[in-house]
């Protein structure tokens, strides 16, 4: 009798669980738009396309995002280039779980934005479980030299490794 309710318990939970990281990944997109039109009004986008992140050298920065972009079946978001970096030097995955737990370690590292707080305040409140694993991706944040405000566009031939070592980057696991 013990095992049937804990597998009923368990599949509630994980039904609990779909449905909680649905919404706050709609909530994400939902934001996203108006985020970006008042907030990032002011950035240049990069004007460069997958393909052409995908040409450079395989040590590169540059095709270490093209990458990434290939292996998610991602676009750019143009004036969201620099979240993809954040993804590829921080090595973190790009589930909605993951997602929240990249903006820990952005905090960490110095980043700060009204979205940035969002999405920890949604952390804290949706996901308290994986409280352990946001405050170890902020710990890596912190210990990286910050890197979050570098204009990255400069940065696309350079070694992927320079890049990690240079800014002593924890990368999360």
């Amino acid at each position: 009798m013990t095992r049937d309710i804990q597998a009923e318990i368990t599949e509630v939970s994980n039904k609990i669980g779909v449905k909680r990281d649905a919404f706050v990944g709609y909530m994400f997109k939902a934001l996203s738009k108006p985020y970006l039109r008042y907030f990032r009004n002011n950035r240049q986008a990069w004007g460069i396309s997958k393909a052409d992140l995908l040409s450079y050298d395989k040590h590169t920065l540059g095709y270490k995002i093209g990458s990434f972009l290939e292996q998610n079946n991602f676009e750019i978001e143009a004036k969201m280039e620099e979240h993809d970096v954040f993804h590829v030097l921080s090595n973190t995955p790009t589930d909605v779980l993951n997602e929240v737990r990249l903006q820990y370690y952005m905090f960490g590292n110095g980043k700060r934005s009204i979205f940035l707080y969002i999405v920890l305040a949604t952390g804290i409140i949706l996901y308290t479980s994986q409280l352990l694993l946001f405050w170890t991706s902020y710990q890596s944040g912190k210990a990286s030299q910050p890197f979050h405000q570098l204009d990255f566009k400069q940065h696309l031939n350079d070694t992927y490794q320079q890049l990690i070592f240079h800014y002593q980057i924890k990368q999360n696991k």
